[in-house]
């Protein structure tokens, strides 16, 4: 009968045992909920190609605590658009009070993203600005950052079921006349804000762990133009 080495039987084991360990590795790496995250993206909205008068294909037009007067949003042609020529203006809108005006994407994005929007308030008696909307699982329920010029602050709110409730807020004196680059950073549960390149604001809020649509808001009366929205993170 032929020996075998006790080194090659020690050899053997192990080349057994490391090949079942990387079996069950496989294994339970296939059972495990996955931690990969979105791959990073720039995604980009302008309105050049935009005929004046219509909206961007892939947008809706709707509203959080409706009046039954929805408001009139059209791409429009403005000799001080920050890029090209024309910009998305809410251009009429007789709601007020809770009601807020909301122009969302069909498409949903990742819950981790940054937001950045060149914006200008034009017109509101009752409120004035607007700002960006991401996370929204629908017209009632997402995150939103805006400008108020008429209050020289800027806020960070979530909205539940059509409920408001601040998160964070700081007094902004910017001038109303010209436009404004207004950012924001979503990361887990922080919330970080720039507004013309400066950082100015944080907060956090755990009520939306998922990713949703994104969009631009104003609220009442408020008549905004929007240009230049640029989304990092990708889409779903």
């Amino acid at each position: 009968m032929q020996r075998i080495g006790l080194p090659f039987i020690l050899v053997t084991a192990l080349v057994l045992i490391g090949a079942c360990g990387s079996s069950q590795e496989r294994q339970q790496a296939q059972d495990q909920p996955s931690t990969a995250t979105n791959v990073a993206a720039t995604w980009h909205l302008g309105f050049e190609d935009v005929s004046e008068g219509d909206l961007p294909p892939g947008w809706i037009v709707t509203e959080t605590n409706s009046a039954g007067t929805p408001a009139t949003w059209r791409v429009q042609s403005r000799t001080d658009a920050p890029e090209g020529r024309k910009v998305l203006t809410l251009v009429a809108t007789e709601n007020s009070g809770s009601t807020y005006n909301l122009f969302l994407s069909k498409k949903t994005f990742p819950a981790d993203l940054k937001l950045r929007v060149d914006l200008h308030a034009n017109t509101g008696e009752e409120d004035q600005g607007g700002g960006l909307v991401w996370r929204a699982q629908d017209h009632d329920n997402y995150q939103i950052v805006r400008w108020n010029p008429l209050e020289d602050n800027l806020r960070v709110y979530k909205v539940v079921d059509g409920h408001r409730s601040q998160l964070a807020s700081v007094i902004l004196e910017a001038d109303p006349k010209t436009w404004h680059v207004l950012e924001v950073t979503a990361r887990g549960d922080a919330i970080t804000i720039r507004f013309d390149g400066k950082q100015v604001l944080a907060a956090e809020d755990d009520t939306f762990r998922r990713g949703g649509r994104i969009g631009f808001w104003t609220k009442a009366d408020a008549a905004t133009s929007f240009d230049d929205l640029t989304v990092e993170g990708g889409r779903h």
